[in-house]
């Protein structure tokens, strides 16, 4: 039995799928979340199972898009790798007001530092990326 920290009655658990809004992206849903929420005031929590996996899943799903990386997937990509903007930027050679750009939406990645930062992340993140797939990127 779980109590509501918030008046104290007991919460009901239920499986849920929902729009995640903490990675920044826009269409994440996760589905079959543990959800505790309390019948009597509307307080609610979330349990992720296996968070890191569905992390890790996110990553993995960008890296094999076939379409320039958005801004909130170089972000979340950066933010996946622990990395500051200014770190992000060194390792491809940009300026840190260049990542900042494309997180923020006022620039597009170009497409040569879109496929460096694919294989960056992949070799960072120890993610699986077939070099081949550069080639079906589209401009």
């Amino acid at each position: 039995m779980t109590t509501c920290l918030m008046c104290g009655h007991e919460m009901v658990k239920s499986r849920e799928s929902f729009h995640e809004t903490s990675t920044g992206l826009p269409h994440v849903t996760f589905v079959g979340a543990e959800t505790w929420r309390c019948p009597s005031c509307g307080e609610h929590s979330v349990v992720y199972p296996q968070l890191a996996e569905y992390l890790r899943a996110i990553a993995q799903e960008l890296l094999q898009k076939g379409s320039r990386l958005t801004g909130e997937e170089v972000r979340y990509l950066r933010k996946h790798m622990q990395w500051s903007g200014v770190q992000l930027a060194k390792h491809l050679g940009v300026s840190a007001e260049s990542v900042s750009r494309w997180e923020n939406g006022r620039e597009v990645i170009g497409a040569t530092t879109d496929r460096l930062m694919r294989l960056v992340v992949a070799l960072q993140a120890g993610l699986r990326y077939e070099v081949g797939a550069l080639v079906g990127i589209e401009e």
